[in-house]
């Protein structure tokens, strides 16, 4: 029966700061391309004062474009463009003094365009050039992994509606259409758990990205910072030898860059957007933390699982290979390389238990706890039938194994129906055509149903399996 409606919760809207930080790039760049005309200006003024000082009052009527703004209080005055407070240890209010300075400076000499040509200029390139660099790492680095999340989301996603349609067909399998393994709903479930791992770590590995790249971008905005304040201090030093008017100015302007705290911007910017950059202290998710449509659908639990060995197959072979097994409702004995979802999410051997045939056990007092059982391996296109030898640690384990197996094989059903047919004919047991009959045990006791043992633990495991009836040719299907 299906599982009632859930919401799922495969996909977190998580926050991605990157287009955020990549705005911010370009702010810096505009503001560092402001503070490159204003020196540019400078330069021209030394050989055109008046016509120079224009252009420099024009270069630093903008101010840096930032998204973030704060209130004035009675210890600051707005900018003429009204959009953010003038504060003299932050970047705006440097700028404020350039534009004042500029006004003051209108009448200044051309002496120091030399000092700006070769030393200013080039650093302020620099900086310009490190904006870009930064600018095109972070959307490399950024924008792929989200690509790179949202691949592994869409997997997850497409594995899990193929997982509801495999539940949903559950109980239509129609004669002569039996399911496969790839359809088989505990295998499909395997390989969404596989999915939502890989997903997880991607989200993981993405949001630890970013947080690596937060911190990069603190970094580096005091690296901007502290190369805006040497820019200007080489400038004071390039009017070093003008007037006194001009030293007053540059002094000034130097002193307003130096005295910003190199993360002031930075620590500003995180407060104010706190609700958009990733909490680095958030924790991640883990696959118990997933709801997802038919994880509770009962074909995805086992009628009975554990470690069984397989005799190897090929001829003369006495050895055997330990693997994990799993009987699904479906009607298949799977075999996986470990139980561990994650590093074997598809069966390396499967057989279609009704059709299927479990020879007799052997004896208790034998000491072998073996079972045969002749099928087909379902992984395999082109299979014949063969007899395949498995072993279990201890007897009773033997015994749940066998009593499970022979109820879904269908072997019971016949046992019936022939004890139906002759009233008075014994009641049928399955023999493997490759051993004796006088090695078999005759301690399981055959109802017409199926075999009974005195061991309470093998009952109840069984109790469920007596129910579920797996479609055959010319059987009316799954119940």
């Amino acid at each position: 029966m299906a599982s009632p409606a859930m919401e799922s919760n495969v996909v977190l809207e998580a926050p991605d700061p990157t287009l955020t930080l990549m705005r911010r790039l370009d702010s810096w760049k505009h503001a560092v391309t402001l503070l490159g005309n204003y020196i540019e200006g400078y330069r021209h003024l030394y050989k055109d004062q008046i016509k120079a000082l224009e252009r420099i009052a024009k270069s630093v009527a903008e101010t840096p474009q930032f998204d973030a703004t704060t209130a004035p209080d009675s210890n600051e005055r707005w900018v003429a463009d009204g959009n953010r407070t003038v504060n003299q240890v932050d970047i705006f209010g440097g700028f404020f003094q350039l534009r004042e300075r500029s006004q003051a400076l209108l009448n200044a000499c051309t002496e120091a365009e030399r000092a700006i040509a070769s030393s200013i200029n080039p650093s302020v390139e620099r900086l310009i050039h490190d904006i870009k660099e930064h600018h095109k790492g972070l959307k490399l680095n950024g924008l792929k992994g989200a690509k790179e999340v949202d691949a592994a989301r869409a997997a997850t996603q497409k594995q899990i509606e193929l997982l509801g349609q495999h539940t949903s067909g559950y109980h239509l399998y129609s004669a002569g259409n039996k399911p496969t393994v790839a359809r088989d709903p505990f295998v499909t479930g395997r390989v969404v758990y596989n999915r939502l791992e890989s997903q997880l770590q991607k989200e993981s590995f993405q949001a630890d990205s970013l947080v690596t790249i937060q911190k990069d971008f603190g970094t580096f905005e005091s690296h901007v910072v502290q190369a805006i304040q040497q820019i200007m201090a080489l400038l004071d030093q390039a009017q070093s030898k003008y007037v006194a008017l001009q030293q007053e100015s540059f002094a000034a302007i130097a002193s307003t860059f130096a005295a910003i705290p190199p993360l002031h911007e930075w620590n500003e910017f995180q407060r104010l957007n706190a609700g958009i950059l990733v909490d680095p202290a958030a924790p991640r998710r883990t696959v118990g933390d997933i709801v997802f449509p038919n994880m509770s659908h009962e074909a995805l639990t086992p009628l009975i699982d554990g470690v069984l060995q397989r005799k190897g197959t090929m001829a003369f072979s006495k050895s055997y290979n330990a693997g994990y097994y799993v009987v699904s409702k479906a009607g298949f004995l799977h075999q996986y390389a470990s139980k561990d979802h994650v590093q074997s999410p598809d069966p390396d051997f499967s057989v279609y238990l009704p059709d299927a045939v479990i020879g007799q056990m052997y004896s208790q007092e034998s000491g072998k706890n073996k079972f045969k059982l002749t099928a087909k391996d379902a992984t395999r296109t082109l299979a014949t039938k063969h007899t395949y030898e498995f072993k279990t640690s201890t007897y009773d384990d033997l015994i749940r194994w066998w009593n499970i197996i022979y109820l879904v094989t269908g072997q019971a059903d016949n046992a019936a129906a022939a004890a139906g047919d002759d009233d008075t004919a014994p009641p049928a047991s399955p023999v493997s055509p490759a051993s004796p009959a006088s090695t078999f045990s005759r301690t399981p006791t055959m109802s017409s149903r199926a075999p009974t043992y005195e061991d309470p633990d093998v009952s109840a495991a069984t109790t469920g399996v007596r129910d579920i009836h797996f479609r055959r040719a010319g059987t009316a299907g799954l119940e």
